[in-house]
């Protein structure tokens, strides 16, 4: 079985956002922490759950990598893509 159907059959784009809320909230995680959290509890590779990271969660991680100066600067701003897409 694929990891991306156990994802499917698991993890839903909507509870994703719930569970990284969960533990922003509740036990004080970054969202990227929050993040790789989920994925080493669920047994996942970070990579088959970016399909499931919501506009909303995904601005608000870029914020989050933005004010630690994770992210490159693009030109006057900053694009997690750009650090996506980085060799």
């Amino acid at each position: 079985m694929s990891s991306a159907l156990n994802i499917a059959t698991v993890l839903t784009k909507q509870s994703l956002v719930e569970k990284v809320e969960f533990l922003v909230s509740k036990d004080k995680m970054r969202y990227s922490e929050a993040l790789v959290y989920i994925c080493t509890e669920m047994v996942l590779d970070p990579e088959d759950i970016v399909k499931l990271i919501t506009p909303a969660l995904r601005s608000k991680i870029e914020i989050e990598a933005r004010a630690r100066n994770i992210l490159p600067r693009t030109g006057n701003t900053f694009s997690l893509d750009a650090f996506a897409n980085a060799d």
